[in-house]
C-alpha cells in the first residue's frame, strides 16, 4: 500500500510540473498578445490624435481665407455674427 502511494504521489508530482510548464508557456504567449495588442492601439490612439488636431485646426484655416476674402461672411460664419448669408 505504501509503494502504490509512493507511485500516486509521483504521478500527481509529475502531473503538477506538466500543468506548471504548460501554465508558464500560456502566461508567455498571452503576455506577448496583450503587449503587442496594446502596442497597437497605442499606435491607432496616436494616429487618431494627429488627425483630429489636423481637424481642429481646419476651421481656423477656413475661417482666416473667408476673412481675406469677404468679412461679411467671415462675421456670420466664424464669428457667429449677423449675415445676409444665413
Amino acid at each position: 500500500m505504501l509503494e502504490e502511494s509512493t507511485d500516486h504521489c509521483q504521478q500527481f508530482l509529475g502531473n503538477l510540473k506538466n500543468v506548471s510548464r504548460d501554465t508558464d508557456k500560456w502566461a508567455e504567449f498571452t503576455t506577448a498578445q496583450i503587449v503587442d495588442f496594446t502596442d497597437q492601439q497605442l499606435l491607432s490612439f496616436s494616429d487618431e490624435k494627429q488627425q483630429l488636431q489636423c481637424l481642429q485646426k481646419v476651421p481656423i484655416v477656413i475661417c482666416s481665407l473667408i476673412q481675406r476674402s469677404d468679412t461679411n461672411f467671415y462675421s456670420a460664419i466664424c464669428r457667429g455674427g449677423e449675415s445676409s448669408y444665413l
